[in-house]
């Protein structure tokens, strides 16, 4: 594969990420669960096909996010699984990919680069996606204890 296919597919990855995202965010607030339990786990492995296609090389950083990635997959999987044990599958994995994440930012960091402006696009998504689902979940959490007995 050349280096233009292989953009051309990193490209249209990282275009579907957002689509699969809001695809899953939809689902969830309109309660349709098993679109979103379809959904959910497609995230990140958009995301980790995504990285693989746009690395030229495996590099120590690639190999770092690809595992955190993963770990992040893992544990959106794990949290689909009823029970306090999955749960606690789900949140050792989200923790285990937040120190890879932590092992990325230290090391870029380091390197003085400026990210590219193109990651602003992100992080909004991020945060506008954090802040909705926030709300969808702070409103089910206060309807709950507010219904339960004293």
């Amino acid at each position: 594969m050349t280096a233009v296919q292989r953009s051309g597919a990193a490209t249209a990855l990282f275009a579907a990420l957002p689509v699969v995202a809001l695809v899953h965010i939809i689902a969830l607030a309109s309660g349709q669960e098993w679109l979103s339990l379809l959904t959910k786990p497609f995230i990140m492995l958009v995301l980790a096909l995504a990285l693989v296609w746009s690395v030229r090389r495996l590099s120590a950083a690639a190999v770092t996010a690809l595992v955190a990635i993963l770990c992040s997959w893992l544990g959106d999987v794990a949290l689909m699984v009823p029970g306090e044990l999955a749960f606690g599958v789900g949140i050792l994995f989200f923790m285990l990919a937040q120190a890879g994440y932590v092992v990325l930012f230290v090391r870029h960091l380091r390197t003085r680069n400026r990210p590219p402006v193109w990651v602003l696009v992100y992080l909004v998504w991020l945060v506008a996606g954090i802040a909705l689902l926030s709300q969808q979940d702070m409103g089910r959490c206060i309807r709950r204890s507010s219904s339960m007995p004293s």
